[in-house]
């Protein structure tokens, strides 16, 4: 059964997360969320995430990865190489507000490919192997960001 929110794996503010074949499924809300933390993810899959309408409204989740700011401190790198996201309920890669770098990755079946927005970047997207049914809103202006919960744990 999936931890704090519904998340897979939930990484607080000032941690580092280093994984290789890391492979979560079936969680809700996150499989994995990163929030201001450094770290590095190769290999693995994270995938079927479904979504997960939260209690106060605030969002519903439904990410494979999810990399935000904590405590208003970016992290200093973020990195993805050969891992998979497929069939999450919205976004296979999420980056609200972070620099991360993604290598030679699968995106497929998601709702979106890659979600950027508040000032993050996601470097390397033409590497990857993208579905052709879902949508990449990380080159669009203008989008309202995407809802997700975002309060840190105590």
């Amino acid at each position: 059964e999936s931890g704090w929110f519904g998340r897979g794996v939930h990484v607080q503010s000032g941690s580092t997360l280093v994984a290789d074949g890391l492979r979560v499924s079936g969680s809700r809300d996150a499989a994995v969320a990163v929030l201001g933390s450094t770290g590095r993810l190769v290999g693995g899959e994270l995938s079927g995430t479904t979504l997960a309408p939260f209690s106060d409204g605030s969002g519903e989740g439904g990410e494979g990865l999810v990399l935000m700011l904590g405590d208003g401190e970016a992290p200093a790198a973020f990195t993805i190489d050969g891992t998979r996201f497929d069939d999450n309920a919205r976004a296979g890669i999420f980056v609200d507000g972070v620099q991360a770098t993604v290598d030679a990755s699968a995106v497929d079946g998601n709702a979106y490919s890659f979600v950027v927005q508040n000032g993050g970047s996601l470097g390397g997207t033409e590497t990857c192997e993208v579905g052709a049914d879902q949508e990449d809103r990380s080159a669009e202006s203008g989008l309202d960001p995407l809802p997700i919960y975002d309060e840190p744990m105590e």
